[in-house]
């Protein structure tokens, strides 16, 4: 079966959706064949090396001005590809605006395709956004998304639940088998790290955990924040953490490579990301796969209850669920994991059995292959 993945995310970038979908790339069976285009959303040569290393072949569109102008040569070469590659089914790797331009191209071209969203990519007010999405995920021969809460929204889009399969991400449990530690953070080894790795955006929470840093070390003297990833919230964070009085406490790590953050995990007690909704409400976390790494990690997690996060985070089983805009609640979460060491310890074991029991990414892989060998 020949597979032509159309996406506007795609790895090395960083995120769950470029994860996930290389985890597909690099895992499906020895019979697919996979081909991605992709929208380049970094800088030509941020790639180079990595697309020449892929055992599957690789194609990204550079965005330009003006507006509209990058999606009109990603469908034009979407549809040489199908006249030229002849695949036997079009993977859209995300829902708004990828599926739109696959469903367009598909119909005039007469090949199925099957659309995969995640959270933001449904979750969109804007009529005129949502209407053109409503269409093409009606056309599309099947509609994967990654768990209740998204596949809820599916729902209020239009989409018909016998079309929808909730496959929710898959982890390579062999990435977090290695035990090195990166040298920049061996200060740490004596504290109790609280680690969050993520899109430096509001939502993700990491204010919140700073905000509750003062009263977490009042109970833990030795705790300290590590903050992985970097955004647009940066600089407002650093600022925050020294309006807190906690700048010292607080490790802005930066962004990291995907294969370097194992070893996080590692140095870190517990996982913190107190996620919550945009304050438009049109964002949110439809599942949270960095929840499933800590666990992978043997990482007990807390988590704010929002979005599908339920679906990733089992509350007092592989972590603790909690209100996000809380910081008080926050604070206490962490502290009652810091003062109850076999407690922490059993929800990284539950959270490590639970990834290798039900989130393998050869699970996840041969899922998705099927419903494309349906289509």
């Amino acid at each position: 079966m020949r597979v032509l993945l159309a996406t506007t995310q795609f790895a090395p970038e960083l995120g769950g959706v470029p994860t996930l979908l290389y985890d597909y790339c690099t895992h499906c069976p020895s019979d697919v064949a996979v081909y991605v285009l992709a929208i380049r959303q970094r800088e030509a040569t941020f790639y180079t090396e990595f697309d020449a290393n892929a055992a599957f072949s690789i194609e990204r569109i550079a965005p330009h001005a003006p507006a509209g102008s990058t999606s009109i040569d990603f469908a034009q070469r979407l549809q040489a590809l199908i006249h030229d590659w002849k695949p036997d089914v079009i993977f859209s790797g995300v829902g708004y605006p990828t599926a739109i331009i696959v469903s367009a191209v598909t119909q005039l071209r007469h090949i199925p395709f099957v659309a995969y969203t995640h959270s933001e990519d449904v979750t969109i007010k804007n009529a005129n956004k949502r209407n053109p999405l409503t269409w093409a995920l009606k056309r599309a021969a099947g509609v994967i998304t990654i768990s209740e809460f998204t596949q809820t929204e599916l729902h209020h889009l239009g989409v018909k639940p016998e079309r929808i399969t909730i496959i929710p991400p898959g982890i390579d449990l062999k990435r977090f088998r290695a035990h090195v530690r990166p040298f920049a953070l061996a200060p740490l080894r004596n504290r109790y790290v609280l680690m969050t790795a993520g899109h430096l955006i509001a939502r993700k929470g990491q204010d919140t955990v700073i905000r509750a840093l003062p009263q977490i070390l009042k109970q833990v003297p030795n705790a300290h924040y590590l903050v992985v990833g970097d955004g647009p919230d940066a600089a407002r964070l650093r600022a925050l953490a020294a309006q807190m009085r906690v700048a010292e406490r607080v490790t802005f790590a930066g962004r990291i490579s995907e294969a370097s953050l194992p070893a996080y995990f590692q140095m870190s007690d517990v996982y913190v990301m107190p996620t919550r909704p945009s304050d438009d409400g049109s964002q949110v976390e439809g599942f949270g796969i960095v929840f499933l790494e800590a666990g992978a990690a043997s990482k007990p997690v807390i988590a704010g209850r929002a979005g599908g996060v339920a679906d990733a985070v089992i509350d007092g089983a592989t972590g603790l669920l909690v209100d996000p805009t809380d910081v008080n609640t926050v604070s206490q979460a962490v502290i009652r994991l810091a003062q109850d060491p076999e407690l922490s310890a059993t929800l990284g074991r539950n959270g490590r059995t639970r990834v290798e029991q039900e989130f393998s990414v050869e699970q996840f892989a041969a899922r998705v292959t099927n419903i494309l060998r349906d289509a």
